[in-house]
């Protein structure tokens, strides 16, 4: 792939939830034409300094990463000082995005898998938009939906999918339906907790917490009863475990990734559903005829590639 990338991203290790930092470091190491991330979400600074350890591992150390909006929520662990972060710079949101004013029109494709505060500041500004031919956002497939990265801004978000109508931007969306259908091995997590690698180690580790934190929202009944069968039917097989036991676990959504690869790939990775409200956007859905080896294999070229030796 040629065609510039420009990501905004909340990348973090805390929170049991860093596919963010696993679809960077698989960008590096594949070495995509990445222009710069801009970083997102409360505790920015954290974040930022997160994705640049991620990329330098890879030689990516070129790529600016700008601090963005300090929006949001976050859990408790993500403020733990990390041994995996680097010094980000001082490159800030508006000199990562000024890099759009140098390209061709509609040549970037950018990707959005956090907070939409600083897309939607972005969209705003049309010297550097009209760089922009194509966008693939991890959310809600309404703007108001309730998906996390909708719901850290939701004003943002209303307003991102509203300009990106209006400005006729090819837009997919990829959200927990499709990321759940592809899910990503138990095992792949679990090898890499066991990597001599102390970054790989605390990666897999991260994701082997997503899993055991849920399950420990179903079996104290923190979470909703419509959250509790989703987690039985798309990380598990279906069925709830006898008291006193953990379910059986057998694949976790990595969102982050999987938006990645959809805007990367030359060719659809499940079924490109219409929007039910705007022309210029799709929604990934799964593909029962094809099955999800397609979508699964995109997001290991990228989670091999991150999770392998440094580059």
């Amino acid at each position: 792939m040629t065609t510039p990338l420009i990501c905004i991203d909340d990348p973090i290790l805390g929170g049991g939830d860093p596919d963010g930092l696993i679809a960077l470091a698989g960008i590096a190491a594949l070495r995509l034409p990445l222009l710069g991330l801009i970083a997102t979400r409360t505790p920015v600074a954290r974040r930022a300094a997160a994705a640049r350890y991620a990329l330098d591992r890879h030689g990516a150390g070129a790529v600016p990463i700008g601090i963005g909006s300090d929006v949001g929520t976050a859990s408790p662990d993500t403020r733990t000082p990390s041994p995996w972060q680097t010094d980000p710079g001082t490159a800030t949101r508006d000199e990562v995005a000024a890099l759009l004013a140098d390209q061709p029109p509609r040549s970037v494709r950018l990707s959005v898998t956090g907070p939409m505060t600083d897309a939607a500041w972005l969209i705003d500004q049309p010297h550097l938009w009209q760089a922009v031919g194509q966008v693939a956002i991890m959310g809600a497939v309404d703007p108001d939906g309730p998906a996390s990265n909708n719901q850290q801004d939701p004003d943002a978000a209303i307003g991102f999918y509203h300009r990106l109508a209006e400005l006729n931007t090819p837009t997919t969306i990829i959200d927990s339906t499709a990321a759940i259908w592809a899910h990503i091995p138990t095992r792949v997590w679990l090898d890499a907790e066991a990597s001599g690698d102390s970054w790989v180690a605390a990666v897999g580790h991260a994701m082997h917490r997503q899993w055991e934190r849920l399950w420990h929202g179903v079996a104290t009944g923190l979470l909703p009863h419509r959250s509790v069968q989703w987690y039985l039917d798309g990380w598990c097989d279906g069925a709830a475990p006898a008291p006193g036991e953990s379910p059986r676990v057998v694949g976790t959504p990595a969102y982050d990734v999987l938006t990645v690869a959809a805007l990367v790939s030359d060719e659809p990775l499940g079924i490109m559903e219409p929007h039910p409200r705007w022309s210029n956007m799709h929604v990934l859905r799964p593909d029962p005829a094809a099955g999800p080896a397609r979508a699964v294999e995109a997001q290991m070229r990228l989670i091999n590639a991150a999770l392998g030796p440094r580059s």
